[in-house]
């Protein structure tokens, strides 16, 4: 050990950890392409916010002048584009079985007889359950649009038959229906899908981050020059190794939200500091996941793996696209267990719904719980590692 080191133990740490960093070209990739490049495709794929011009097929059996205006209402539309027409319920069911399009509107014939008559005639929808989001885009406007058309032809009917304008639009509509959004009135899937995917991402890269770290040193057996740097202090080790990555990832997640939030356009409408503080919790939380991992197996290649065994499908149970309550009980214990469904609730509570600061206590509680919890598990775990030569040298 030098007497630079021994004189400035924290600095020699730093510098050591800087040369690591500068030595290998996957450090970089981890700390810096690989986020920016993944923060770049979401924000490409939730872009526009909301699905536009998916493909449908349209089956006109009537060829009427009332189903060539429903086709140009339903083209119309800024989720729908009318691709393609078939023949027959087969032909469109073949066109969605090769993916060309979403849904399949069947107008039978004699349609605009039977409403001009004052009957209720159907019209079919084929459409495939298996792409939820966009297929209940597709079929919510098609139940406005027909709605729309059935109620103007009705007031139209009802004018014919004698019936002033404002008597048929009251009949037409005895009870009515208003919907009133609380909360992303916008219906933008950019609002509460891309923060938190944001968070899902970064906490995938916080985790190996860690193990990488700390897992080359028993892997090359360079744990005793790690040590010897830091004065025999594992603490002040740990500090020294992980303390860079923390903030790097820290202030690299915390201007992604802020051009997420800002120049991308994307609403926020509660306080930023929470969910900032929220953020900090949840690299602190997924480091210490990282050190226990890596401390529990002392192997690089099996911590790796059971890091991306609980990182990689948590986003699924952090309760944004299934909610946790509506969950299993097995299912809900472990996304309660996940710290990254607890920030997804910050996210949502003060992204989306724009809360006020209190409510998302509960859920920075659960987060600063689990980071202790998480490091006072693996601290002495890891002390033990580092005193075994016996555990150094594993894949």
């Amino acid at each position: 050990m030098t007497a630079n080191a021994k004189k400035y133990p924290l600095r020699a740490g730093f510098q050591r950890e800087w040369q690591r960093v500068r030595s290998r070209p996957l450090y970089l990739l981890l700390l810096l392409i690989l986020p920016l490049a993944g923060w770049g495709i979401l924000a490409a794929t939730f872009y526009e916010g909301v699905p536009r011009n998916m493909p449908i097929a349209i089956i006109d059996h009537d060829n009427s002048a009332f189903s060539r205006e429903l086709i140009r209402s339903i083209d119309a539309t800024s989720t729908m584009q009318v691709a393609a027409y078939a023949m027959s319920p087969q032909e469109g069911e073949d066109l969605m079985k090769q993916g060309d399009v979403y849904a399949v509107v069947l107008l039978e014939k004699d349609l605009e007889r039977e409403i001009i008559r004052g009957n209720s005639p159907p019209v079919v929808i084929f459409y495939n359950a298996q792409w939820m989001l966009p297929t209940n885009l597709i079929v919510k406007d098609l139940r406005t649009v027909f709605g729309t058309v059935s109620a103007v032809t009705n007031v139209k009917r009802r004018v014919a038959a004698g019936e002033t304008l404002y008597q048929a639009a009251r009949t037409s509509e005895p009870i009515r229906f208003e919907m009133r959004a609380l909360h992303n009135p916008e219906l933008d899937y950019s609002s509460f899908l891309m923060p938190a995917l944001l968070g899902a991402m970064m906490h995938i890269f916080v985790t190996l981050m860690t193990i990488h770290a700390i897992g080359t040193e028993l892997k090359h057996r360079t744990v005793k020059d790690w040590l010897a740097v830091n004065n025999g202090r594992i603490l002040r080790a740990l500090f020294t190794k992980l303390t860079p990555y923390f903030f790097w990832y820290f202030l690299l997640g915390a201007s992604i939200f802020h051009i997420t939030y800002g120049p991308l356009g994307v609403p926020f409408r509660g306080t930023p500091a929470v969910l900032i503080g929220g953020y900090a919790l949840l690299c602190l939380a997924y480091t210490g996941l990282g050190v226990l991992l890596i401390s529990a197996t002392a192997n690089l290649r099996l911590a790796t793996s059971l890091a991306s065994f609980i990182t990689g499908p948590a986003f699924a149970f952090a309760g944004i696209t299934f909610p946790v309550i509506a969950m299993p009980t097995a299912a809900k214990i472990w996304a309660l267990a996940l710290p990254l469904t607890h920030f997804s609730t910050v996210v949502t509570q003060q992204g989306v719904a724009g809360y006020p600061s209190r409510a998302s206590l509960p859920a920075l509680q659960w987060l600063a719980i689990a980071s202790v919890v998480l490091w006072l598990l693996a601290t002495p775990l890891l002390r033990m590692v580092t005193r075994n030569p016996n555990k150094w040298g594993r894949v």
